[in-house]
């Protein structure tokens, strides 16, 4: 497996080219959609009000009709989608209201999408969060999340029907970590980068999961066997009907 992701071209929204490969525990349907799409797209948009998550598909080289996911009265913002190996679709992202910062998500259904629920336990806020399907078949989450100090990377995964406590990614430190995305390489390895202030700059950082834990992190640019999975997409990727496009998820499936 491998998956692609990108840097972020604002503080607010991410566009991304991923290929992945994904698999999922439960029985459900496979429609014939699911598996000629090749690309999802999910993304924030106004609607006169407040910011709203959107989703459309490619499909036989056509875009569906996008389908508006969120109904409420929080702004929705850095949204992301991956799908299972049986189809079943999973979106993530921040949602602000008169509570704070908190992440929900949804899960696609038979013509639409479920309704949209809150991650538990989370940090005091939480915010930019990146999912993934693991090679495990879990859904994995990865976010900024500050607990009264400074923003740190935190991780949370839905093993069945729960999910775990989210906990902190890298040891403790007094300096912001932020912007998380989380891929899998062609070996099946979850790789974690992020950006981290480190000595008197932000810096690129990863940590690699080693089966129970995610290992001490790295700086990427000074490890000679890590490459870069940064890459900047082309805006015309995005169809023109989304008119805010840093505000957009691409993801690109290899099956």
């Amino acid at each position: 497996m491998y998956s692609l992701c990108c840097k972020t071209l604002s503080s607010m929204g991410l566009i991304c080219l991923l290929l992945a490969s994904t698999g999922w525990t439960e029985e459900v349907d496979k429609p014939e959609t699911v598996w000629s799409a090749s690309r999802d797209l999910i993304w924030s948009a106004s609607d006169g009000l407040r910011r709203e998550i959107f989703f459309s598909s490619l499909i036989n080289q056509k875009w569906t009709e996008p389908f508006q996911v969120t109904y409420d009265n929080a702004d929705n913002l850095t949204p992301s989608i991956d799908r299972t190996s049986r189809g079943m679709r999973y979106a993530v992202w921040a949602a602000v209201d008169q509570t704070g910062h908190i992440i929900r998500y949804a899960v696609s259904e038979k013509g639409g999408w479920s309704e949209a629920r809150t991650i538990p336990e989370l940090p005091w806020t939480a915010t930019t969060p990146f999912i993934s399907v693991g090679p495990d078949d879990d859904i994995w989450v990865v976010f900024a999340g500050n607990n009264g100090d400074s923003d740190d990377i935190y991780y949370t995964r839905l093993a069945g029907t729960a999910w775990t406590k989210p906990e902190r990614v890298h040891a403790e430190n007094q300096v912001p970590d932020i912007q998380p995305y989380l891929e899998i390489d062609d070996t099946g390895r979850m790789l974690l980068t992020w950006e981290g202030y480190r000595g008197d700059r932000y810096r690129t950082l990863r940590s690699v999961w080693n089966g129970e834990g995610w290992g001490e992190e790295f700086l990427l640019e000074e490890d000679g066997d890590a490459e870069s999975a940064l890459e900047e997409p082309s805006t015309s990727e995005i169809p023109e009907f989304v008119e805010d496009r840093l505000h957009a998820f691409l993801r690109v499936y290899d099956r």
